[in-house]
């Protein structure tokens, strides 16, 4: 089994738990990016703020280690690290999941 540092990116965008939703939505705009991830002050994961978890879709998750963020695995970034029997099996479970 692979380790979640492996596939994750470590270039996060992040906000603190205590901004409001309109500074989140102009913080994912000019970064251009489909998620931000909410921390407390110290760096504490808390919850996700994404565009892409209608229907419980989510493509995205943090990666802590020992309570703190340090990245982000996307879905892109498993397919990279695959072989194409892996992306097979892969899409093939994303597929039936989402047929559910």
């Amino acid at each position: 089994m692979s380790a979640a540092r492996q596939f994750m990116n470590s270039q996060v965008e992040s906000i603190v738990s205590g901004e409001t939703v309109d500074v989140a939505a102009k913080r994912m705009r000019d970064a251009d990016v489909g998620a931000l991830l909410v921390t407390d002050e110290g760096g504490a994961l808390h919850g996700v703020i994404t565009e892409t978890m209608g229907r419980s879709r989510v493509r995205r998750l943090p990666v802590t280690e020992n309570g703190r963020l340090v990245g982000v695995i996307g879905v892109s970034d498993l397919v990279k690290a695959a072989t194409p029997d892996e992306i097979g099996d892969l899409v093939g479970k994303i597929v039936h999941r989402a047929s559910a």
